[in-house]
């Protein structure tokens, strides 16, 4: 078949990526995120807290497939915590545990599959290990299914920490205890053991998996926008809180995986080589990467902006993906940041420094928009259904207090639920679903 190239919005997607040399569509044979809900922990949690000591917590959280099926599966940990509201990059938990963790089908009769490591059902994850991945193991599930990821992690004693998500996850039960027998190898809700308690502490895992067609796998690095927060109506649950977990969770009839690299307070200088050094071990497993981080760093100035735009972009750039290709990039248009008594009208607003007309997000988005001088594959731009028409530097409103948003920087569900429309609009020109 010949190389054939579609033009999109000034981006050339070439779609022999899809085909073999020589013909025949590419079968995938590499591990790459495969579900919904992966994500960095963000909290360390002793098992001291609320006056309790516990030493055992045992998680099982609800993850969609994306539209292809997966036989073939890894399932990991780290022991690091990117904290919220703090820029200095990532911190280890504090201590070693052990862990243990398996994937559970529902759909076509309750399974479970175990993960072992190096042959055992569990392994110490020493303090600030980047990631420890599970062998291979199997397990049949169809496109679009819903399956558990099933955890257990033991600390050595109750002074020590667990890392906790800053979502808990979609479905599922979460409970935390002294020792007590392990309800990993199950299917089904978790109990609450004797002396136990139902938490909503949970750690996202990294569940990997070798689809059956070609699909995307997005990485999302971004700030407390992108994470969601303000939200107060979100449909789905609250683990879909934000415009990227909104939109992820349903395009065109489809669940599109991701890993969640988005942090409350984070800036381009807590996500750089060398403070935050064990995330980048998880990027090799996806097939795109959004980057939503400008609001925080405006104070750097249009040129600061758009070095450490760079800095990031290149070592995206320069990574490698399930597919033997490097990792295709967008960055995301900041939105406006104004100030005012109640966001009731335009009138009422005054942007904030750096977000004035002409001010450094003016320029950085008009870098965006040029693809970032050619370094970047497309851009999300969330100007149509965030801003004023006839003033870009403020909030869209419509005559009710604080509908656009109740502090000047995080928008409402309001506002959340058509910027996920942009998202999904920025899926489907990525390549047809669920082709890479």
């Amino acid at each position: 078949m010949a190389p054939v190239s579609i033009s999109r919005i000034g981006i050339g997607i070439d779609v022999r990526r899809t085909y073999k040399k020589g013909g025949g569509v590419v079968v995938p044979t590499n591990f790459q995120v495969v579900t919904t809900y992966n994500g960095l922990a963000s909290v360390k949690y002793p098992g001291t807290t609320g006056g309790r000591t516990d030493v055992q917590l045992q998680m099982r959280s609800g993850h969609y497939l994306g539209a292809a099926g997966v036989k073939r599966w890894k399932i990991g940990q780290g022991a690091y915590v990117a904290p919220q509201n703090n820029n200095n990059g990532d911190q280890a938990v504090g201590n070693s545990f052990n862990y243990e963790a398996a994937l559970e089908r529902v759909t076509g009769g309750a399974l479970n599959s175990h993960a072992q490591f190096s042959g055992v059902n569990t392994v110490t994850v020493a303090d600030n290990a980047a990631l420890v991945l599970s062998d291979e193991f199997a397990l049949d599930v169809v496109g679009d299914d819903e399956i558990f990821s099933r955890q257990g992690i033991i600390v050595g004693a109750a002074t020590q920490n667990f890392p906790q998500s800053v979502r808990s996850g979609q479905d599922g039960t979460r409970v935390l205890s002294p020792a007590t027998a392990s309800q990993i190898g199950g299917t089904g809700a978790l109990t609450t053991p004797g002396g136990g308690t139902t938490t909503s502490v949970a750690a996202w895992p990294l569940v990997l998996g070798v689809p059956d067609k070609p699909q995307m796998a997005v990485l999302v690095i971004g700030h407390s926008i992108a994470e969601g927060q303000g939200e107060t109506s979100v449909p789905n649950g609250t683990s879909n809180s934000g415009p990227y977990r909104r939109a992820f969770w349903n395009v065109d009839g489809h669940h599109i995986p991701f890993d969640f690299h988005a942090v409350s307070g984070r800036s381009f200088a807590g996500y750089t080589p060398t403070t935050s050094p064990n995330t980048r071990s998880r990027w090799p497993y996806c097939t795109h990467a959004i980057i939503d981080l400008a609001r925080n760093s405006m104070g750097l100035g249009i040129a600061g902006l758009k070095a450490a735009t760079v800095d990031l972009i290149n070592e995206l750039r320069a990574t490698i993906g399930p597919y033997g290709k490097r990792l295709h990039i967008s960055v995301t248009c900041p939105i406006p940041s104004t100030a005012s008594s109640n966001w009731i009208d335009a009138a009422s607003q005054n942007p904030n420094a750096g977000f004035e007309n002409g001010g450094t997000r003016d320029q950085y988005v008009a870098w965006i928009k040029g693809f970032c001088d050619g370094l970047i594959d497309d851009y999300i731009d969330y100007s149509s259904v965030v801003e004023d028409p006839a003033d870009h530097t403020k909030f869209l409103t419509n005559g009710t207090a604080n509908w656009p948003t109740t502090d000047g920087t995080h928008p409402t569900s309001n506002l959340y639920g058509p910027m996920s429309g942009v998202v999904a609009d920025w899926v489907r020109r990525q390549v047809p679903i669920p082709a890479f």
